[in-house]
């Protein structure tokens, strides 16, 4: 697993970009280059977090069943090891699904645990000309994980799922140094998306340093407000000479809203508010990403002042926001117009079945008068018949005539609220990100 990424520019944020900015800007993966290709909506590359791929195939081997197998974590090698470490219980390797996180920090997977990520972003006070590509890294932080997930020799706790294999218990999920590769396939994405190195370089370098608050640098400037006058080290140090305050910021305003469900019943509690989350993504990152692709920057400048403006609407948004409405209308209309095509071929299928049926009834009838009083009786009953029979279609087509009669819906409706979304605020739907 690490030796096929072993190639890839992972070692520093700078290596990062000056391979992924420059000419050439791919890997020698076919795999990972179909993944970077397939990278497209928010919607599309959330729902992609817990699915299978060339890349998923290449890198984990399956059982009998068609389950992936997650490889344990390298041994340390053998005189580096304490006695603890020899005297260890081997866990069995977890056997699940792509993008499973399952340990003492996660009972959701990828999916959910980006979306809760994503949820907890959007109620922090972002600056608002960079609140869509905070969102976007967001999205990316993690997606390393779903190609460097392993087993390490931690047991689960026996509620887990998979708890056993076997006599064996199953080791707890980790994905060592995928912040490197989530950051390596964060840089190619804002490069598909017309970002320039320039401004994508604090998004990058967030990812990169994503867990360094929350373990290495900790214990120095946890909780520190003034860290001019705190003793860094190097790392640190070195973050903020090359990135400064403003990737400090992105990297604490993730930090902070990077959090996993530690039980399964907050798991269950939380679904409405993961929802919410990919609700985020759907109406807010998908125009967002919409609106540069549509019009790709060609200069720094130009991203500052088209596309991450104060404005909450400027013309860019507008002309975003319109195309996405556009959309939306189109799929309605098309929607109606089938509807309105299913019901008027019933009704000329009716009045067919209807005509057909009272040439049945008349020739009984006359058939019937030719068979004295008792032909007469039936004859009656066969006429009823008939009568209550032409009711019921006339009053079935009366119905579906009325449907056809109804003018085409012209509503946007996103929140359900049964509002057309274009009169309220732009709450709902924010562009201006």
């Amino acid at each position: 697993m690490k030796e096929l990424f072993s190639k890839l520019p992972l070692n520093s944020v700078e290596d990062i970009l000056s391979n992924v900015y420059s000419d050439e800007g791919k890997s020698s993966i076919p795999e990972l280059e179909e993944v970077i290709e397939n990278l497209g909506s928010p919607s599309d590359i959330l729902d992609s977090l817990v699915k299978s791929d060339s890349l998923t195939d290449k890198v984990y081997k399956k059982d009998d069943k068609d389950s992936y197998i997650f490889p344990k974590v390298a041994e340390k090698p053998e005189k580096t090891k304490f006695w603890s470490d020899k005297n260890k219980s081997k866990t069995a390797e977890h056997v699940g699904e792509i993008g499973d996180l399952t340990s003492v920090y996660h009972k959701e997977n990828l999916k959910q645990h980006t979306a809760l990520v994503i949820k907890n972003l959007s109620k922090q006070e972002i600056d608002n000309k960079k609140k869509g590509l905070q969102l976007l890294t967001g999205l990316l932080h993690d997606v390393g994980r779903k190609y460097l997930t392993q087993t390490s020799e931690k047991e689960k706790s026996s509620t887990d799922k998979g708890f056993k294999a076997g006599d064996k218990v199953t080791g707890q999920l980790v994905a060592p140094e995928q912040e490197k590769l989530s950051a390596y396939i964060t840089a190619r994405y804002f490069k598909n998306l017309g970002i320039s190195q320039e401004e994508a370089t604090p998004f990058v370098a967030t990812t990169f340093y994503q867990n360094r608050l929350k373990t290495d640098w900790s214990k120095v400037i946890g909780g520190i407000e003034d860290k001019d006058n705190v003793e860094l080290p190097n790392e640190f140090d070195h973050f903020m000479n090359e990135y400064g305050d403003e990737a400090y910021n992105l990297l604490r305003s993730l930090s902070a809203a990077d959090k996993g469900i530690l039980s399964y019943k907050s798991l269950t509690n939380a679904h409405s508010y993961l929802e919410q989350g990919e609700k985020i993504v759907h109406q807010q990152l998908n125009p967002f990403v919409l609106n540069i692709t549509a019009r790709k920057p060609k200069t720094t400048q130009e991203i500052s002042e088209k596309f991450f403006a104060n404005s909450q609407m400027d013309e860019f948004e507008k002309d975003a926001r319109e195309e996405y409405l556009r959309r939306l209308q189109k799929e309605q209309n098309d929607k109606q117009r089938k509807i309105n095509q299913q019901t008027y071929e019933e009704i000329i299928e009716n009045e067919r079945i209807l005509v057909e049926e009272q040439r049945r009834i008349e020739a009984e009838l006359i058939g019937g008068l030719t068979t004295g009083i008792s032909g007469i009786a039936g004859v009656i009953a066969g006429a009823k018949l008939a009568q209550e029979f032409d009711a019921e279609r006339k009053a079935d087509d009366r119905r579906k005539k009325e449907m056809l009669n109804v003018t085409e819906q012209d509503i946007i409706d996103l929140d359900g609220d049964g509002i057309d979304d274009r009169l309220e605020t732009d709450k709902g739907l924010d562009l201006s990100l």
